[in-house]
Order: C-alpha cells, then sequence, then structure tokens
C-alpha cells in the first residue's frame, strides 16, 4: 500500500512511495547524467577528429614517401644532371660545402698550383685548398664572397698542381663543362711562361691556341668567366729568402715572357667574352711564398682573390 508519510525529503534522503533514495545515491545519479551527457555528445567528435589526425599524418607520410622515392629515382639523372644544373646536394659538400640549404649556383676554378694555394709557406707545403683565392673557405675567396652575398654556392676546385694549359684543356676543361658552373676562374700559364724560361718551351702560340680552345668550350650564355693574368714574377723573385736564389733568370727575359702571355691572355678574354682580371701589377715581394720564391704567400692569395671579386 501506499504510504502518504513515506514521502518528502528527510535526513536519510528522498522518500519516493515506499522507497527512500539515499543522498548518496542521488549524489551518484547528479555525477552520472552530466558525464553520459557529454559522452554522448563529445566523446564522437573526438574519435572521429583523432580518425581525421590520423588520416591527416599517413597522407604527409605517404607524400614524404614519394618525395623520397622521387629524390632516389632521380639520383641516376642527378649524377649527371644535376651537376649541369647547378643543384646536386652533393655539389654543395663536393668542397667547403655551402653553409646549407640547397645549392643554386655552382663555381669551377681552373688553373694549376696558385688556385690550390700551394706551398704558401714552409709550414704550409703542398696544396692548401682551403685557402684558394677562388674556392677557399679560410680566406675572403671570390666563394666566400659569393656566399656572403647571400648566394647558394658549390665550389669545385679542379685545378692541378704544376699543370700547363694543355693539361688544363684535356683534364679540367671536360668536368667543368659538364658541371655548367654559373662563375668560373681561370687562372694559368705560369708554369707554360716558366717552361719558356727552361729551355722546354710551350710556345706562345700553343698557349694561345690551348687557353682559346678552353675558354670557348667553357663560355655559355649568362655564365660569368673570369681569366687571370700572370703574376709579377719578376718582382717576387726578389724578395730576400734563401729561395729566391733559385730563379736566377734574366730580369729582362722574365719580363719579355711575362708580357707575351699577358697579352695573350688579354685578346682571349676579349675574343671570348670573359672578364680579364689582371694581376700583374699587385702581387710584389711581400706576398711570395718563403719556401719557394714562387707561390703567393696568404697574403698574396688574398690579393689575387681580391682582384678576382672586383671582377665580378
Amino acid at each position: 500500500m501506499y504510504n502518504k508519510s513515506m514521502r518528502g525529503i528527510s535526513k536519510k534522503g528522498i522518500a519516493i512511495k515506499s522507497f527512500t533514495l539515499s543522498w548518496i545515491m542521488v549524489a551518484g545519479i547528479l555525477i552520472t547524467i552530466p558525464t553520459a551527457v557529454w559522452a554522448f555528445f563529445f566523446l564522437p567528435k573526438n574519435s572521429a577528429d583523432q580518425n581525421t589526425a590520423s588520416e591527416q599524418s599517413q597522407t604527409t607520410e605517404e607524400n614524404q614517401q614519394a618525395a623520397d622515392s622521387s629524390k632516389q629515382g632521380g639520383t641516376g639523372s642527378k649524377s649527371s644532371g644535376s651537376k649541369k644544373s647547378g643543384s646536386s646536394s652533393s655539389g654543395s659538400t663536393s668542397q667547403n660545402g655551402s653553409g646549407g640549404g640547397s645549392t643554386n649556383l655552382v663555381l669551377v676554378a681552373l688553373g694549376d698550383s696558385i688556385t690550390n694555394a700551394n706551398s704558401p709557406s714552409s709550414s704550409m707545403v703542398g696544396d692548401n685548398k682551403s685557402y684558394s683565392f677562388s674556392t677557399g673557405s679560410n680566406i675572403n675567396s671570390l666563394y666566400n664572397h659569393l656566399i656572403n652575398s647571400g648566394l647558394s654556392v658549390a665550389p669545385y676546385n679542379l685545378a692541378v698542381s704544376g699543370a700547363k694549359s694543355a693539361d688544363m684543356l684535356s683534364g679540367q676543361v671536360p668536368t667543368a663543362v659538364s658541371l655548367n658552373p654559373n662563375y668560373v676562374t681561370i687562372l694559368i700559364g705560369g708554369n707554360d711562361m716558366l717552361s719558356l724560361l727552361s729551355g722546354e718551351p710551350v710556345t706562345p702560340e700553343q698557349f694561345q691556341s690551348n687557353l682559346s680552345a678552353a675558354a670557348n668550350q667553357i663560355k655559355a650564355s649568362g655564365r660569368r668567366v673570369l681569366l687571370g693574368t700572370i703574376p709579377n714574377y719578376g718582382v717576387m723573385w726578389q724578395a730576400g729568402y734563401p729561395a729566391c736564389a733559385n730563379y736566377p733568370y734574366d730580369p729582362a727575359l722574365v719580363s719579355w715572357a711575362i708580357d707575351q702571355y699577358n697579352s695573350i691572355i688579354s685578346g682571349v678574354a676579349l675574343s671570348s667574352g670573359s672578364t680579364l682580371v689582371d694581376l700583374y701589377p699587385y702581387l710584389g715581394t711581400g706576398d711570395v711564398s718563403d719556401y719557394d720564391c714562387l707561390h703567393p704567400n696568404l697574403t698574396g692569395q688574398q690579393k689575387i682573390a681580391n682582384r678576382f671579386i672586383a671582377g665580378l
């Protein structure tokens, strides 16, 4: 039977008919109902968001895999093709690096031991390419000048110490052409000139033929080719180092030989559309190595670099 006296609120809880709903149960109901409502309206949405995020992550991963596959698939063409475009990642680390980022430009150096910064002092005997006026990373080289100008550049030093113009033409120029460079520095002729003084000459006519062929093969639309003259060895050899006594050439003969070759270099620069970088008046007794009184010291390398930079 229903008892009205059982209805109402008391310390024990809420009386409903013959059943008393305790305050603990009431509290449980008050907690459970909002929780159920939140779960009903919000939990499916979060799950959907998680699914969407998962799908986006999967898509990103697939895109990355596709990009990686594309790079791997292009490796074969990059070995020959990206060098031509000047954007190969290997190019940026071929020497010195490019300071990070993708490589957009290519700088190639051709020549002999001067371009290799050979033996600038008695404590630095041999090639020291990191001090090269062209591609060196340890001086304010042409390469560092381009980098500091905000450009991304891959440097390639193809010079060979002891090379003559014929060696450069046959051994360095084909590689340079394959790299499709934006900038090319050429400093050659010292060994050709010395051969003229030593009795086993590369004649001026042969030198002109070799240098013209090299410049004509390298030149291309939009490419900057900078062609340097032979420094004034006649003055450099007058430095007070013991090694300077090893060059007992007649100063008049030295001056004549250098004039012959530098005249050819100037003519080739003009005919090929290259930029002439005149080094002859700028190096003296303070710019030669104490080791052999032949190669520029570090001060001389920097002076050469300054002249090539000015030629840009």
